[in-house]
């Protein structure tokens, strides 16, 4: 991942600066240009003259600014048919890649091994054009599966301060593997029965979790959300379930697992998806 990112984020960045002024500078040193042609006027230069002085110049900094556009240009057009962090890469939870990603021309995104966080950002902002192999990761088995909620733990008061929202989809989410300061607190959990680990396109689940986002927010509580969802799944949810309500009455917090953990355990702090206004 790392390397995926400076080769594809960083050096070009680099380059989009520090070439340019290095393009003039060779020009001027190496071509024994006797003039340069700049958007206002024409710079004359000699041989006996001190290069320092000439970039300092205003008029040498507009030609740097054409050189900076060119090449940004072109590193757009280069990148616009390219899929961002597409294949296998786990992508990274750092969300100044993707919108540097977009900068650079990006208009495609795999959401597939992405981090919950990064799919709400990236589909509540509609950060990129196209999502491609969107439902490639879910096989069709509704017929076979159903969906357990339950909402034992849930009190369904009014002004309660927070509420944990359990979604297990391919993987089952245990109580012990939430932040221990999280595990008393009350609880709606949502569970697919049937074909576990096994990545399920299920509108019945996505419904679910529809009706349990109301039910929290209506008590004013904010939500505390563990996912194990497939992409599919995810990108309903998100796109159904939370950005179709009333997100400025909503606050969201997503916990992401620890995956360096062997029980799988969630990371104690979350990150807020959504805040209200």
């Amino acid at each position: 991942m790392k390397k995926y990112i400076t080769l594809n984020i960083l050096i070009p960045i680099i380059l989009i600066f520090i070439l340019p002024i290095i393009i003039f500078i060779f020009a001027i040193q190496y071509f024994s240009i006797s003039e340069i042609n700049l958007l206002f006027l024409t710079l004359e230069i000699n041989e006996n003259v001190n290069i320092p002085d000439y970039i300092s110049n205003l008029s040498v900094f507009t030609t740097i600014i054409v050189l900076f556009s060119v090449i940004f240009i072109a590193l757009r057009n280069f990148n616009k048919n390219r899929v961002f962090m597409s294949g296998n890469l786990y992508g990274t939870s750092y969300y100044i890649f993707y919108k540097l990603a977009r900068v650079l021309g990006f208009n495609k995104i795999s959401l597939i091994r992405k981090p919950y966080y990064i799919m709400f950002k990236i589909l509540m902002n509609n950060d990129f054009e196209e999502l491609v192999n969107l439902d490639i990761e879910n096989e069709q088995l509704v017929s076979d599966i159903s969906i357990k909620t339950d909402e034992s733990n849930f009190h369904n008061i009014n002004n309660l301060r927070e509420c944990n929202l359990i979604i297990s989809d391919t993987y089952k989410i245990n109580i012990e593997q939430l932040p221990i300061d999280k595990q008393d607190i009350d609880t709606i959990a949502i569970e697919r029965i049937g074909h576990e680990k096994i990545r399920v396109s299920s509108q019945e689940l996505v419904n679910e979790v529809r009706k349990a986002v109301i039910k929290i927010m209506n008590t004013g509580a904010k939500i505390n959300l563990f996912m194990t969802t497939s992409t599919f799944n995810t990108y309903k949810i998100i796109t159904e379930c939370f950005m179709q309500a009333d997100r400025d009455k909503m606050e969201v917090e997503i916990f992401q697992q620890d995956t360096t953990d062997k029980n799988k355990k969630f990371n104690d702090k979350g990150k807020k998806v959504l805040r209200r206004k």
